[in-house]
């Protein structure tokens, strides 16, 4: 699902989830993953005895930018939308 969502119109996912037991008969496992343009960058460890779980992970804007350009249906769809000015800092 993640996967296949990033994949065909380029971009990012990020799913996060919470671990421990917030309420009565409930348990989240603290999973997290992280997908751009169709390829997995990271996923967590789900067994560990840790409380806090940090996963670093950089979001390449230029590579989900090249990748939506080079899908032609994409293309058609943004063909008279104004480009946004950048800025460098």
């Amino acid at each position: 699902m993640y996967r296949e969502g990033t994949q065909r119109h380029g971009g990012c996912y990020v799913y996060v989830n919470s671990r421990g037991a917030p309420g009565e008969r409930c348990y989240c496992d603290g999973g997290s993953i992280f997908a751009e343009n169709g390829v997995i960058k990271a996923v967590n460890n789900l067994v560990t005895l840790e409380d806090v779980i940090v996963t670093p992970v950089i979001a390449n804007l230029t590579s989900i930018r090249t990748f939506r350009l080079s899908n032609k249906s994409f293309l058609k769809s943004t063909n008279g939308v104004e480009t946004i000015p950048r800025i460098k800092i």
